[in-house]
């Protein structure tokens, strides 16, 4: 099922990619620096992310960790 699923879909990009005609178009200098600068906030984003992430995650078992040596030492 899946496997044919696959199958139907390259050979409609195939189908597609090759029944195309060319284009006219061009990316002007102020549309590249654009998408440059989407590229680069998306990236910062994510790194932020993880590292907020991370660091959310090392106080969660921080906090777990000195409880537990705290109910040890008592």
């Amino acid at each position: 099922m899946i496997r044919s699923l696959i199958v139907t879909f390259i050979i409609g990009l195939v189908i597609y990619f090759f029944t195309t005609l060319p284009a006219s178009a061009y990316i002007d200098p102020g549309s590249g620096s654009f998408l440059l600068q989407i590229i680069g906030a998306a990236i910062v984003g994510v790194l932020f992310y993880i590292r907020s992430f991370r660091k959310w995650l090392q106080s969660h078992f921080s906090k777990k960790i000195r409880t537990k040596s705290r109910s040890e030492n008592e």
